[in-house]
């Protein structure tokens, strides 16, 4: 018993845990989606087919955006705090670092922004368009919007 509450506090201390975490929760959830897209031909009418996209194109470019200001904001956030944290902690000590890494906030905040980037990606990998069929995720691409 003692090795598993050590193992699970390994884990809970550990910087990645958190964001790899939410990463698999929204992977299983951009698959649950598109499979309820593929399940029920869903299209909006009335207000909604303002607010959801209406064919490949319009939901590519969607994701395309919100994918790349994701990964966009993830990668400049933390390389700006990082390095503010190099330069404070040769003043201050290496604890303001690990005060740092340790934070739940800011492993939820990291995990946010990636797991948002991978659940764009997969659902932008699921666009399909032929001359007689094409597949649009409106459900999932309302679900990348909020």
């Amino acid at each position: 018993m003692k090795k598993l509450q050590y193992l699970w506090e390994e884990l809970n201390t550990s910087f990645w845990f958190v964001p790899i975490l939410m990463l698999l929760i929204s992977i299983g959830s951009a698959i649950g989606f598109i499979y309820f897209d593929s399940q029920i031909r869903f299209s909006p009418e009335g207000i909604l087919k303002y607010l959801l996209p209406a064919s490949v194109d319009s939901a590519r470019s969607i994701l395309s955006i919100i994918a790349g200001a994701m990964i966009g904001v993830a990668g400049t956030v933390f390389s700006i705090t990082l390095v503010v944290l190099t330069l404070a902690s040769s003043q201050l000590g290496s604890r303001l670092v690990r005060n740092f890494m340790y934070d739940k906030l800011n492993q939820v905040v990291l995990g946010t922004y990636v797991s948002s980037f991978v659940y764009c990606l997969i659902i932008l990998s699921s666009l399909k368009e032929n001359e007689s069929f094409h597949f649009v995720p409106a459900i999932s691409v309302l679900a990348a919007l909020v």
